[in-house]
């Protein structure tokens, strides 16, 4: 399956799984299919990092990976609706492919590195993506390590937004990721600007 650029855009802002693990998902069909419209399927997967469904968008021969929206998104009026049953039914197919592929690639990748990731929204609506790179995961456990590794770059961010604050106009929000090769195991820390703002101080001497 081929990802577009607005696919991988739209993995990196709106799920902590990896492109690789949502190509697994849809080429296994590890998805509730709620029908097509205009060229185009619209499926629903689970995402366990995040612990709630996504629907991919994909070709109408999921040839293509177009877009990743969340499950409240609206779909067209030519596809089935979301029912309550949909997202369990997902984690279920989901669940069952591991219980048969537990090593299946990517869910297990001998590495001893994560990818870290921030993104910033401001009033719930995404303005940046930062790409921290890998980090050996000994350097990651615990919020006082993560944010020790990101320390740099998130003063950085802070400091931008200090510098721009006329044209805030909501909340900021700092999501840190710990993108992880296996599928149930991405986690975040979230910071608001003056939790990070207080983070960031020096200690006291």
């Amino acid at each position: 399956m081929l990802l577009t650029q607005h696919a991988l855009e739209h993995l990196r802002g709106r799920t902590l799984l990896l492109p690789e693990h949502v190509q697994c998902i849809i080429e296994n069909n590890l998805v509730v299919s709620k029908g097509c419209a205009n060229g185009y399927e619209y499926l629903l997967f689970y995402s366990p990092p995040d612990r709630i469904g996504k629907i991919a968008i994909t070709t109408e021969n999921r040839e293509r990976l177009v877009s990743i929206w969340h499950e409240h998104f609206y779909l067209p009026q030519e596809v089935a609706a979301l029912t309550l049953e949909d997202v369990p039914q997902a984690r279920l197919l989901l669940e069952k492919f591991l219980e048969v592929h537990p090593f299946a690639s990517p869910y297990r990748v001998p590495s001893g590195e994560r990818l870290v990731r921030i993104k910033v929204k401001m009033a719930d609506e995404l303005i940046l993506i930062h790409e921290v790179g890998k980090r050996p995961q000994r350097d990651l456990k615990g919020k006082k390590r993560l944010l020790q590794v990101c320390r740099d770059v998130l003063q950085t961010l802070c400091s931008t937004i200090e510098a721009h604050a006329d044209k805030v106009d909501g909340p900021i929000l700092y999501d840190v990721q710990v993108l992880h090769p296996n599928i149930w195991s991405g986690w975040s820390v979230k910071f608001t600007h003056e939790e990070l703002k207080l983070a960031l101080e020096p200690p006291l001497r």
